[in-house]
């Protein structure tokens, strides 16, 4: 391949947003294989087959961004005037045009652009290919709500449609001044009354313990549908969709068919007999399959009371569908999945239509999805309401992509990029990248219709949480693609509309009051990060990545605009940290070799030496009752900072060491399947976990 040929494929590329040449997270500079961005070049929709289709794409390419006539979507911040552009062939300079500006609400305005009409604020003429062009700006005052409004501009060949996306001048702000929070993931909760995991009544009752504790927020893992049978995928960051909640966390005993149905009854009272509640509850993993099963049976049984009324068009949970149409799309998809045994891709066209089928779910399998949902969704907005009436709220997590078999995936095939995963290059825990194995969205589709899935997804979780965090914040400007049989170190970061992200998460926080906070950890670009400090969004801190020996005391304090914590659900907890556990792992996954292990250990001994000197405890850092003194006083320390929200994880307060997740292994590790080591009675009553909020408590009071 002549360096002329790879100039023309890596100019192609970067017009497409395809950044060829990177620094990966090891500071080395990197250059794509050529493969790679031939690949990634074909799933954005680039007519070349080989390298000799590259002139000719190059050229069509630049054509076609040059003489756009109207761009698919604009973005106006606050009170910004309407920017409106329209590029024409100079012969057709005196066409008259007309804008229709409708609104969200229904509202509609029309605009006469051209000559007898509103004149361009600005003209500016160019030519492509010998042929004379003229783009013509005008600035026009709407008056429009926050939203995203549809603009259709008639007197050309068709009528085009446009998105504008009217945003605030940025996302909500905390309003409590300094505040704390727990943490924990709902499956990992546990009670007495629940069936082996968490459920949404344990974490009201976790809401509600948190509040008395002086707290104002709790914090756990995406609550989306997984797929917990086959294929068993039970990472809450591989959902089946974002746009519904999770059966496994529904509670059978609040349904309000509960007491109506004796087959219910005699199915717990089994459990109960036959010692299936009990093994469920001791186990000290999630038992998901088991757990399941018996939650299933309870919840159809409970369903189909209600078979007779949805047949008939009429109930409450046929009035759910009705206003929540995708819901019953997805309970006819779920009982589809596993009539068929097999990915939707592979499909037959009958499977399909019993999918759109426009009747009631009412064969068992589609009932009990639906039904679940229905009872999901009170389950979680009665907590929620609660919750929001005593000063609490919910802080949830928008994972990065979903599973590519589910049901996101089915209903918007055309947006998803299937020749393609996620991923991450390497770093110094990842030496040869991640691939993180889901479909990226498709830059360009999702502006074609106005971004609506995305808004879709957020309003979905806006509407039930007051604090959002945003999953690998970096893929609101950029995510890396890497190709089908690549491996990960041969992937190429792809470029999204970072403004437009940003407004359609701007547009949606500020619907429901939401504050919402970017994971911004890792390789990110100054670019985004002031963005985000632009708009409003919090940034996230966490202590194990936030301490520097060379200063007194060791850590550095966060900034008020920002979520902090100790670790994350992706890091070592603190006492592992404090062993050097993640050391360990580390020279068992082959990261780092013996003798680097060796030096490593050296190293987090001067950071323990330091860290103890700094918090005033003494004595044998590895005695456990110097380490727990460590821990405590070390979220104390971070409870006293300037950060506006504290995030306080549970298990530190009993220095766990095995992590939830351990990134980059699946069978290796029981990653997303272990219990909290106490139950939510023992936390409420553990004399460390009241003793260190009770220190939260009077550092950040909450406001009279």
């Amino acid at each position: 391949m002549t360096d002329e040929m790879t100039q023309a494929l890596y100019t192609l590329a970067e017009l497409y947003g395809i950044k060829t040449k990177y620094w990966d997270g090891l500071g080395k500079h990197r250059e794509a294989p050529v493969e790679s961005v031939v690949a990634v070049l074909q799933e954005l929709g680039a007519p070349i087959r080989t390298l000799e289709d590259v002139p000719a794409a190059l050229e069509d390419r630049r054509r076609v961004l040059a003489t756009e006539v109207v761009a698919p979507v604009v973005v106006t911040w606050g009170d910004e005037v309407l920017p409106f552009r329209v590029t024409l062939p100079a012969s057709e300079e005196s066409r008259p045009l007309r804008l229709v500006v409708r609104s969200e609400a229904g509202g509609e305005l029309t605009f006469d652009l051209g000559d007898g009409g509103l004149l361009p604020a600005e003209t500016t003429a160019f030519d492509v290919n010998g042929r004379s062009y003229q783009r013509r700006l005008w600035r026009l005052s709407v008056p429009a709500t926050v939203g995203c409004h549809q603009l259709l501009l008639d007197g050309l060949s068709e009528i085009r449609e446009i998105w504008w996306l009217a945003s605030p001048g940025k996302v909500p702000s905390g309003d409590r001044g300094r505040v704390f929070g727990s943490f924990l993931p709902l499956y990992a909760l546990h009670s007495e009354r629940s069936w082996g995991a968490g459920d949404f009544t344990d974490l009201r009752d976790l809401l509600r313990w948190t509040g008395e504790q002086g707290g104002s927020f709790v914090g756990t893992l995406p609550l989306f549908p997984l797929f917990l049978e086959e294929p068993f995928a039970p990472s809450p960051y591989m959902p089946v969709t974002r746009v519904a909640w999770s059966e496994f966390y529904v509670d059978p005993g609040r349904s309000p068919d509960w007491d109506g149905s004796p087959l219910v009854q005699d199915i717990l009272k089994t459990a109960e007999a036959d010692g299936v509640l009990d093994e469920l509850r001791q186990n000290p993993q999630v038992d998901y399959r088991g757990i399941m099963t018996l939650k299933r049976r309870t919840l159809e049984a409970l369903a189909r009371l209600h078979k007779e009324e949805l047949a008939g068009g009429r109930g409450g949970l046929m009035e759910f569908l009705r206003d929540h149409p995708h819901l019953a799309q997805y309970a006819r998809f779920r009982a589809e999945s596993e009539r068929e045994g097999k990915p939707w891709h592979q499909w037959s066209e009958s499977s399909r239509r019993r999918v759109e089928s426009p009747e009631p779910p009412v064969q068992d399998a589609e009932l009990y999805y639906a039904y679940a949902q229905w009872l999901a969704e009170m389950q979680i907005t009665d907590l929620v309401d609660e919750a929001g009436r005593h000063g609490m709220g919910l802080y949830l997590d928008l994972p990065l992509g979903v599973h590519p078999d589910g049901f996101d995936t089915y209903r918007r095939a055309d947006l998803f990029v299937t020749g393609v995963a996620g991923g991450a290059p390497p770093d110094g825990f990842f030496i040869a990248g991640q691939n993180w194995g889901f479909p990226p969205v498709h830059p360009e589709v999702q502006r074609r219709d106005g971004y609506r899935y995305l808004r879709d997804v957020l309003g979905h979780l806006t509407a039930h949480c007051s604090l959002l965090r945003i999953d690998h914040a970096m893929s609101l400007q950029r995510l890396f693609w890497i190709p089908q049989g690549a491996a990960a170190v041969e992937g190429v970061y792809v470029h999204y509309p970072l403004e437009e992200m940003l407004a359609v998460v701007a547009i949606e926080a500020h619907r429901h009051g939401c504050v919402v906070v970017g994971e911004d950890l890792g390789t990110v670009t100054p670019e985004l990060r002031e963005a985000l400090e632009e708009r409003g969004v919090y940034r996230m801190y966490v202590g194990l990545f936030e301490f520097d020996l060379g200063q007194h005391p060791p850590f550095r304090a966060p900034t008020p605009r920002m979520v902090a914590s100790l670790n994350t659900h992706d890091t070592a907890t603190a006492a592992g940290f404090w062993r050097g556990d993640d050391l360990r792992l580390r020279q068992e996954l082959g990261l780092i070799s013996e003798e680097e292990l060796a030096r490593e250990f050296t190293g987090r001994a001067e950071v323990r030496r330091a860290f103890q000197e700094a918090l005033g405890v003494e004595g044998d850092p590895l005695d456990p009752a110097v380490e727990a003194e460590v821990i405590d006083r070390w979220m104390i320390w971070l409870a006293g900072t300037e950060a506006e929200y504290v995030l306080m994880n549970l298990e530190d307060l009993w220095s766990e060491r095995e992590p939830q997740n351990v990134p980059g292994t699946v069978d290796e590790k029981p990653n997303w399947r272990r219990k909290a080591r106490l139950s939510l009675e023992q936390i409420r009553h553990d004399s460390r976990v009241l003793r260190v909020l009770s220190e939260l408590r009077r550092l950040r009071p909450l406001p009279e």
